[in-house]
């Protein structure tokens, strides 16, 4: 990874400045941080011995992914790819963040990346599947969930997602069946919780119609 790291510096310097550019930010003090952060990284100094810069970069992504900074979880993961291209870790946060953004085509092309690496990778067959759902390509959505629940049977983000498959659907039963196991794997789960509690008023709902007619 660090082998051209001599030819990035100019680059990475660039893509700052293009990033903040138009987002209000002193590019000029976005660059000094990263001079200040990783001098070895800019000055092509790879006989350091420090870490990897991008080891970090994906570090800051994933915890800005999981507090909702989009944004910068999006610009450290493609700046990680500007260094390697090939980095799966990346190519999932960034999946993570075009979900959040609702970029659902975007985020099915990161995913399938992984797969073609890492074929029987669990969480990017439920994304992936999540991601087909959100564009309404129900059934192949449903296709990669199960594939994601033969690796991993008990995993209550697949069940959860097959949940809200099956409620586009119309199979409410269906959905019901599988929050109420994701439910009783984890109680405590806020996610679950929520699932289920909406999944059972379309439950009562279409029971209320069918005894209307």
């Amino acid at each position: 990874m660090l082998a051209e790291i001599k030819y990035i510096p100019k680059a990475m310097q660039s893509y700052f400045s293009n990033y903040w550019k138009n987002r209000g930010r002193d590019a000029k003090y976005i660059s000094l941080c990263l001079k200040e952060q990783y001098p070895y990284l800019l000055n092509g100094d790879k006989e350091s011995g420090k870490p990897d810069p991008c080891y970090r970069w994906l570090e800051k992504a994933n915890t800005a992914l999981n507090k909702q900074f989009l944004d910068e979880a999006e610009f450290l993961t493609k700046l990680v790819m500007k260094v390697d291209p090939t980095d799966l870790q990346a190519y999932f946060i960034l999946g993570g963040v075009y979900l959040q953004k609702r970029k659902y085509l975007e985020a099915e092309q990161c995913f399938n990346k992984i797969l073609r690496a890492v074929p029987d990778d669990m969480a990017s067959w439920a994304n992936k599947g999540l991601a087909l759902v959100r564009q309404r390509k129900v059934a192949q959505g449903v296709k990669c969930l199960n594939k994601a629940l033969e690796i991993c049977p008990d995993e209550i983000s697949v069940l959860n997602f097959l949940a809200e498959a099956k409620c586009y659907m119309n199979d409410y039963e269906g959905a019901l069946k599988d929050v109420k196991k994701s439910y009783r794997l984890n109680p405590r789960n806020p996610s679950t919780k929520k699932i289920k509690a909406a999944v059972e008023k379309l439950v009562a709902q279409h029971s209320k119609r069918e005894f209307a007619a």
